[in-house]
């Protein structure tokens, strides 16, 4: 079994604060099916920021 290490540069990064868009530059951007994910919502108690509610069927696919 031959295994092929991965570079060490940040390949996507995903923050789904606002939109699921690649922070990197890279153009990994992800696409939301369906219309149940609801971006800019609080976050868990304690912590700062938003992020996405997937309710219902809706999630996001992401390129390989």
């Amino acid at each position: 079994l031959a295994t092929t290490a991965a570079p060490a540069a940040l390949v996507a990064h995903w923050k789904l604060d606002t939109d699921a868009a690649d922070a990197t530059g890279n153009g990994h951007d992800g696409t939301v099916d369906g219309s149940t994910v609801a971006f800019g919502q609080p976050a868990a108690p304690g912590l700062s920021g938003s992020s996405p509610d997937f309710s219902g069927s809706g999630h996001i696919d992401v390129p390989l």
